[in-house]
């Protein structure tokens, strides 16, 4: 975020040293992929004959952040492209991951860290740009709803989408796609109408507690997970606030991008029925799943019921035993859906319109009989 936003979070403590917003999401990227090899190698090391892991990355943004129309202005370089600018991040990263190999989780000098984004940049813009960009940036939008499209018990169809994420809040709204294999038909792809993304996410939530409970941000751990039951322990006033501070926000975001899928398919009695699905974090807190249930026309329709779809099969915890073994995943996999659709690469991740590449839907016009309606029914 503040990659993508330097000039708006201007509240946070300076970077030392010649360091820029986007160096520091670069190294936290390659860090990242450091535990995540880490864990690979651990794993395969018990398979019996032992594997060797090949490391792959997706990382997943905000879909309204990889418009073309989406840019901010960099301080040297003028204005560039949000989704450039993530794609950038991702490549560098991982050239810091793959040659370099520093001990990032040791500790690294500001000197150092500089060096090493500026030689891993210079690397990547000597070589030719990706074939599809999708192999490194996808949106959290269709990363999170993958599972939806691959589910048997999900058909086609209108859907909405709630991400409350620990930073932001993501709304989609979108279509399964068709097509006919010459049998019959079957699931294609994702036609998005609409996304938004914006502030704020269950951190606001944690910092609330953490305030009523008279703590520092160095107490986060002991909230992450347990907003429901401590907001329930600290009584109305901090529900209240939470209520004040999120919730709002919430729903004017899901308005927002309610708003904008409705430019596409200008047809109220598609609006009537359409499914909701609520991810992320978020989802576990019952007055966060209370307000996406209300209706986005007031006094209309309301209790709008969460659909629930069995989660992934193949979402599951690997035991410490040699040779590993895959138990059935026990936690709220809810916030875990987006990590679960970007591990999918290749053919393997179905085809999706942008809202920008989606034209509204052509609707029949109709046509109002005359006053006289005698030639339509003859005497």
């Amino acid at each position: 975020m503040r990659a993508a936003f330097p000039n708006e979070l201007l509240s946070l403590p300076p970077l030392p040293g010649q360091l820029v917003p986007s160096d520091l999401a670069t190294l936290v990227v390659a860090f990242l992929l450091q535990v995540g090899d880490w864990a690979t190698h651990d794993y395969c090391r018990r398979l019996k004959p032992e594997h060797r892991p090949r490391m792959g990355m997706t990382i997943g943004v905000p879909m309204r952040y990889l418009s073309s129309e989406t840019s901010h202005q960099q301080e040297h370089s003028g204005t560039v492209h949000l989704r450039d600018e993530f794609l950038g991040i991702a490549r560098v990263a991982f050239d810091i991951f793959k040659i370099d190999q520093p001990n990032i989780a040791a500790g690294i000098g500001v000197e150092e860290a500089s060096e090493l984004v500026k030689n891993a940049r210079a690397r990547v813009a000597a070589k030719p740009p990706p074939t599809d960009p999708r192999d490194w940036v996808r949106s959290e939008a269709e990363a999170g709803c993958l599972w939806i499209f691959e589910s048997p018990e999900v058909g086609d169809g209108l859907f909405g989408c709630v991400d409350i994420g620990a930073g932001t809040t993501d709304v989609s709204f979108f279509r399964l796609k068709q097509k006919h294999d010459g049998l019959r038909w079957v699931k294609h792809g994702l036609a998005f109408y609409s996304s938004e993304s914006s502030p704020p996410g269950v951190d606001q939530v944690d910092q609330i507690i953490l305030q009523h409970q008279e703590l520092d941000g160095s107490q986060l751990s002991t909230v992450r997970g347990h907003e429901a039951e401590l907001l329930d322990s600290l009584g109305l006033r901090a529900k209240k606030e939470a209520h004040d501070v999120c919730v709002r926000a919430f729903k004017e975001t899901y308005q927002k991008a309610w708003r904008g899928a409705y430019e596409k398919e200008k047809k109220q009695s598609s609006w009537v029925d359409y499914t909701l699905f609520v991810l992320g974090g978020g989802s576990r807190l019952a007055s966060f799943r209370n307000a996406m249930m209300k209706s986005v026309w007031e006094g209309l329709l309301e209790g709008r019921a969460i659909a629930e779809v069995r989660f992934p099969e193949d979402l599951c915890e690997w035991s410490t035993s040699s040779p590993p073994q895959a138990n059935p995943f026990e936690e709220d996999a809810t916030f875990l859906l987006v990590a679960y659709g970007l591990s999918y690469l290749g053919a393997n991740v179905p085809p999706v319109d942008n809202p920008e590449d989606v034209p509204p839907l052509e609707m029949s016009n109709r046509k109002k009989l005359p006053g006289d309606q005698d030639e339509y029914y003859p005497k």
